[in-house]
């Protein structure tokens, strides 16, 4: 019940952190859950920032590169994820929702200028492999509708520490650290719980995987 109340008051701090933050952050905020998941004997418990899947109106396009992740095992798909990231607005073949998903990060503009001119370079024998593989680059597929998915792990790094010439907003650490510092907090919960028991609580569960990546979040940003 203690890691339980500290998971749940590490939400809101973290939450109220965002929402401080400003716009930039709402796809971060809106994909916050709190997990938890069964590890032998204890249980832990997680606030983590969930896959956020959006459409692409809600994307800044001219500022977008994304990464094509294939969910079916076609040799055209992994020529594109070899050569990913992609300009979204330069991506030579858009493969549907039903064919791979876009990992999605936004960069700056003199990123996107260098990456830009990097796939005018190789732009050419890309279009011949995607040719040997059966796909004909010059059908239209602007119409067809990709699967974004934003890599809100990365914007969530890079703005606690300031990584990319972005400016740094710290939001976990500082959430992390005002749960921690809340001991008497803790003796509350303990009393509480030996004297009522509470009933167990209902989070959403997590999978090991869950579990792993969170670790690897918080190993790098460190309180």
């Amino acid at each position: 019940m203690v890691a339980h109340d500290a998971a749940d008051r590490y939400f809101d701090a973290v939450e109220d952190g965002l929402k401080d933050a400003g716009p930039r952050f709402d796809t971060i905020r809106k994909s916050l859950k709190l997990v938890r998941h069964e590890k032998g004997r204890e249980d832990v418990y997680a606030v983590l920032a969930d896959v956020r899947r959006v459409s692409e109106a809600e994307v800044d396009a001219e500022l977008t590169v994304v990464t094509v992740v294939p969910k079916k095992d076609e040799e055209w798909l992994i020529v594109l994820q070899d050569t990913s990231p992609w300009p979204l607005t330069m991506l030579p073949v858009r493969p549907s929702r039903g064919q791979a998903e876009l990992v999605a990060k936004k960069v700056r503009e003199d990123e996107m200028e260098r990456l830009r001119r990097d796939k005018t370079q190789i732009l050419q024998k890309v279009l011949s492999m995607l040719r040997s593989y059966g796909i004909d680059p010059t059908i239209d597929t602007t119409e067809v509708e990709v699967e974004i998915v934003v890599d809100t792990n990365w914007e969530a790094v890079r703005a606690e520490h300031g990584l990319d010439g972005f400016r740094r907003v710290p939001v976990w650490q500082p959430a992390l650290k005002h749960v921690m510092r809340d001991r008497r907090r803790t003796v509350e919960v303990m009393e509480r719980a030996l004297l009522r028991p509470p009933a167990t609580p209902t989070d959403a569960e997590a999978t090991t995987r869950h579990v792993d990546a969170l670790s690897d979040f918080q190993d790098r940003i460190k309180v």
